[in-house]
């Protein structure tokens, strides 16, 4: 089942597996990965043990919100931190 939430100015794009009163897992693909990173068969199988499995796409991954494109060799930052980002799991969870 997929949920957007939102995070101020901000959409996460989330998908779940299982019971929402299971113990949850909160799946976060890194380098740069979507959600999709953790297939189907093993959110799947997390969730037949019990657990209810949440996976999404980080900011500018995917479905979720994206930004303007960075450049750091030209001196241009992301819009947003890595604190940004934990908040964004939080709000997930």
């Amino acid at each position: 089942m997929y949920k957007i939430v939102a995070n101020e100015n901000v959409n996460i794009y989330t998908e779940s597996f299982g019971t929402p009163d299971d113990i949850p897992i909160l799946l976060i693909a890194g380098a740069m990965a979507p959600s999709v990173f953790w297939n189907d068969e093993f959110c799947l199988a997390l969730s037949t043990k019990g657990y209810y499995v949440i996976r999404f796409d980080n900011r500018d991954i995917g479905r979720s919100t994206h930004f303007q494109q960075s450049d750091p060799a030209v001196g241009i930052k992301l819009p947003y931190s890595i604190e940004d980002m934990v908040r964004d799991a939080k709000v997930v969870l």
